[in-house]
């Protein structure tokens, strides 16, 4: 499990990755947040809900504490980025958050005998999951996009785009 908190970047293991995408190509950046992501959340899910799902809740409140803390980190660290593949790769850290938010509440939900709670948590994770996987691929591809036609990733420089690329 911590392994995979590593690997979907949640707090505490989240500073590597805006270091990765910074410096990766952009199929790889597109490939990193959402294939990636998506498959180490699924095995995170098998992990938690699986055989815990009728146990008693003993993982699910340390995962929810860390799904504030990466929401939280993530949006701050995001506030502050210049850099257009920094602050996609901290939103990315943001979502994973809402999405652990979710498993962990289906978690408690179903270790607490609530089924119907513990589905709709569950589902609102996996929708974000899919929805991620959409979005944030798109934003990584036209940020590479962007990259390519003016190579700059300065924000504050990349006024006027519409001039370049018409």
């Amino acid at each position: 499990a911590v392994g995979l908190l590593f690997k979907i970047s949640a707090v505490p293991f989240h500073m590597w990755a805006p270091d990765a995408y910074e410096g990766a190509p952009t199929t790889v950046t597109a490939y990193l947040s959402v294939a990636s992501k998506a498959a180490s959340i699924m095995f995170l899910l098998r992990i938690f809900l699986g055989p815990l799902l009728s146990a008693r809740a003993v993982w699910e409140p340390m995962l929810a504490v860390v799904a504030v803390a990466t929401m939280t980190v993530g949006n701050l660290a995001a506030i502050n980025q210049n850099n257009l593949k920094r602050l996609l790769a901290y939103s990315t850290t943001e979502n994973v958050g809402l999405i652990l938010i979710g498993v962990g509440a289906a978690g408690l939900f179903g270790a607490n005998g609530q089924r119907g709670l513990a589905s709709v948590a569950l589902a609102a994770a996996l929708l974000h999951v899919v929805n991620h996987a959409a979005f944030k691929g798109l934003l990584f591809l036209g940020a590479g996009s962007v990259l390519f036609a003016t190579g700059i990733r300065d924000l504050d420089r990349l006024g006027g785009l519409v001039r370049r690329m018409p």
